[in-house]
């Protein structure tokens, strides 16, 4: 059991460091790099810095984020960020795909790339902190050119949502728990 959540924690952490590859690399065309790699959240259990960027394991290992230098972002075009923030979408969605179809009877190389492409489409819902929200956000700054209605939804917006999202997700587990039978 303990193997097996190990196991587990390994491939979703493997996934998540594919999807922010994904930002990065996107990043990296625009002449943009990482100062910052993280793994998880919460408080920091080991941290290192490796060729200037800070590399952070946390002790929920629950996500992973990227931050990147602003200097250069301020100065890019929206379409530009918004395709740094959904290059990690596109590899989820492009290496879930291939695994699935390559290896249809390896039923574990086949989970792998379906956990995969659940985390590229998940990412995609403009809910806090997915990365369609970020586009969503980035789309918005770009049409109101007004950053105070764009601040509170920033604030208040994504606890909304992310709200929400979790009502669902608790409707959904509740729907299908077999209860009584």
């Amino acid at each position: 059991m303990i193997l097996t959540v190990i196991y587990f924690t390994l491939v979703i952490l493997s996934i998540l460091a594919i999807h922010e590859a994904g930002h990065i690399a996107v990043a990296r065309t625009k002449t943009i790099y990482p100062y910052e790699i993280g793994f998880g959240f919460g408080p920091v259990l080991w941290s290192k810095q490796h060729r200037g960027i800070d590399w952070k394991f946390r002790l929920l290992p629950l996500g992973a984020y990227v931050k990147m230098k602003d200097e250069p972002l301020d100065a890019l075009k929206t379409i530009d960020y918004i395709e740094i923030v959904l290059g990690g979408v596109a590899i989820n969605i492009l290496m879930g795909v291939a695994l699935m179809l390559l290896c249809p009877n390896a039923i574990l190389i086949w989970a792998i790339g379906y956990l995969s492409l659940l985390l590229g489409l998940s990412n995609l819902l403009p809910i806090w902190p997915m990365d369609g929200w970020a586009a969503l956000v980035l789309i918005l700054r770009n049409r109101l050119n007004n950053s105070k209605p764009l601040v509170r939804l920033e604030k208040y917006g994504g606890i909304m949502e992310g709200g929400a999202f979790f009502a669902l997700w608790v409707i959904f587990v509740v729907s299908h728990l077999n209860i009584g039978g």
